[in-house]
């Protein structure tokens, strides 16, 4: 699920040179940005191996101080947040404000370990676009 949710932010993404990352090898892609928001650096490398294995280029920016934050957005050129609302200090809204007042296109995603669809439904009544769980599923082979 969380590949899927990456992959359809990725597709969003308005930058044309990041269309069909799949078609182009990865040493000629360029990185995306990703700002992902954590007390736990587990999280940024399920984040990370996840694109990568999808074959998608990702440069992760670990930060797990909502001080830290604005630092990133002002001086990073993020095209993706990941927050862990499990994990992180600041909420799902208050993530919102501080990244809307300096780049209010940048779409957000938040993780927590269980979903249901009044946690999503919240979720994204706070300004995410979505709420993915971390768990992981098990997949029935045929």
């Amino acid at each position: 699920m969380l590949l899927y949710r990456l992959d359809r932010c990725l597709q969003n993404i308005s930058n044309p040179a990041r269309t069909n990352l799949k078609d182009r090898d990865l040493n000629e892609r360029h990185n995306i940005s990703i700002a992902v928001l954590s007390t736990r650096q587990d999280d940024v490398e399920l984040v990370n191996g996840t694109l990568r294995d999808a074959g998608h280029a990702a440069h992760c920016h670990w930060i797990e101080n909502p001080n830290k934050f604005a630092d990133v957005l002002r001086n990073e050129h993020v095209e993706l947040i990941i927050v862990n609302d499990d994990e992180y200090a600041d909420s799902i809204r208050q993530v919102i404000k501080q990244k809307d007042a300096l780049v209010p296109e940048v779409p957000v995603i938040a993780v927590c370990k269980t979903v249901d669809e009044n946690s999503i439904l919240e979720a994204m009544k706070n300004g995410a676009c979505d709420l993915v769980s971390t768990e992981k599923r098990r997949v029935c082979r045929q």
